[in-house]
């Protein structure tokens, strides 16, 4: 990676204040995930018989040696984190309600991800207001209580009636989350819908409605004028933090459950039918949840004066080059990154040009601006450097 800042002062300030740059290219948050040690999972279900219903979930997480404890509300005070740190690596919420939950609360579910913590919200069409304050703080907006995807053209045969259980083959095809897998077939989804700003860099759709799918209360003749359909339904959401926090928000429980992991779904022939892609799909949102995947690091992290040696001081208005060397943790081991899309960037600057992965830019004269390096829509990770 080749990067260029222009330090500029526009404001009149002093031409000849000085702008000092720390060197400190790394990715983010701590190291655990990338060198695929095991994580202390906390699992809160909102009933004790989810536990049995998304059996095959929890024992992929135990296979993959991954420590597993489940809350259910009733079974006292619930602890997210300790003054210092968290209690566990990911928080996966299956439920529809915060507040069943003695000690957890939305501040504490944010402070646990600020801290670095992964989290994986799965609720339905009885999602409470808890959980959709949950979302809001993440920049998703879920369909009111009540509504739910709704789809005519694509129902399971054995739900046939029920326009509320259809399939989906709409997978975001980003290499960063699915990869092969991203034509797995078809998933079965019973759930809410969700949307969010386009404009949001840290959220992307894992999973939405087909052409023919929309959101309303079943049952009811559609009068709004504006209704969720189509990709503008959102069924699955992922958001990859400024800090290297990964987040994973579903309208459906019953998506990651055992009946719909192996539902049969019907070819043109008997001998053609095959399972749902519900496992498939799941265990890789897990994965990137959990950062088995998808993770770079940064480093021999250089930086000089355009056509010139490095310096430990820059003045205003100097042209700056820095490199470093990208890599991916792939199947255990690091290689070197192969992705054409890293940018550059700095907060608070009007970037005056940027192609692929090299950018000049004129920044104000401040201190504590922040270089980013990121790849695409924000899947992998943040890798940055600050300007002290």
């Amino acid at each position: 990676l080749v990067g260029f800042v222009h330090l500029d002062c526009d404001r009149g300030s002093d031409p000849t204040a000085m702008a000092r740059l720390l060197l400190l290219l790394a990715a983010l948050g701590s190291t655990w995930w990338t060198m695929g040690a095991a994580k202390e999972v906390l699992v809160l279900m909102e009933a004790p018989v989810l536990q049995w219903k998304h059996a095959k979930l929890l024992d992929g997480l135990r296979s993959g040696g991954h420590q597993v404890e489940i809350r259910t509300p009733g079974r006292g005070i619930v602890q997210l984190a300790t003054e210092e740190e968290n209690r566990a690596d990911a928080l996966l919420v299956f439920a529809n309600d915060l507040k069943k939950f003695k000690g957890v609360s939305i501040r504490d579910v944010m402070r646990f991800v600020d801290r670095g913590g992964n989290l994986v919200v799965a609720v339905d069409e009885d999602v409470e207001k808890s959980m959709v304050d949950l979302a809001a703080e993440f920049g998703i907006e879920f369909e009111q209580r009540g509504k739910m995807a709704i789809d005519y053209a694509r129902p399971v045969e054995l739900h046939e009636h029920d326009p509320t259980v259809f399939v989906t083959d709409q997978i975001n095809p980003e290499p960063a989350f699915f990869g092969d897998e991203a034509d797995a077939g078809d998933v079965v989804y019973q759930g809410i819908g969700m949307s969010f700003s386009p404009s949001s860099e840290l959220l992307s759709p894992l999973l939405t409605g087909t052409p023919t799918t929309y959101s309303s209360i079943p049952g009811e003749e559609v009068r709004e004028t504006s209704v969720l359909a189509g990709k503008e339904i959102v069924l699955v959401t992922a958001l990859q933090a400024r800090n290297n926090a990964r987040a994973v928000f579903s309208g459906s429980l019953k998506m990651f459950s055992d009946d719909f992991m192996d539902m049969i779904l019907p070819g043109e022939s008997p001998e053609e039918d095959v399972e749902s892609a519900n496992q498939v799909v799941c265990e890789e949102i897990l994965k990137w949840v959990l950062q088995e995947k998808s993770v770079l690091k940064a480093s021999n992290f250089h930086h000089r004066i355009i056509g010139g040696e490095k310096q430990s001081m820059y003045r205003i208005k100097d042209e700056v080059e820095f490199f470093t060397h990208i890599e991916e943790f792939v199947e255990g081991e690091w290689v070197p990154f192969q992705g054409n899309d890293v940018q550059v960037s700095a907060r608070t600057m009007l970037p005056e040009n940027g192609v692929g992965n090299r950018t000049v830019s004129k920044l104000d004269q401040q201190l504590g601006l922040l270089l980013e390096s990121k790849t695409g829509a924000i899947s992998r990770s943040w890798l940055c450097g600050r300007l002290m």
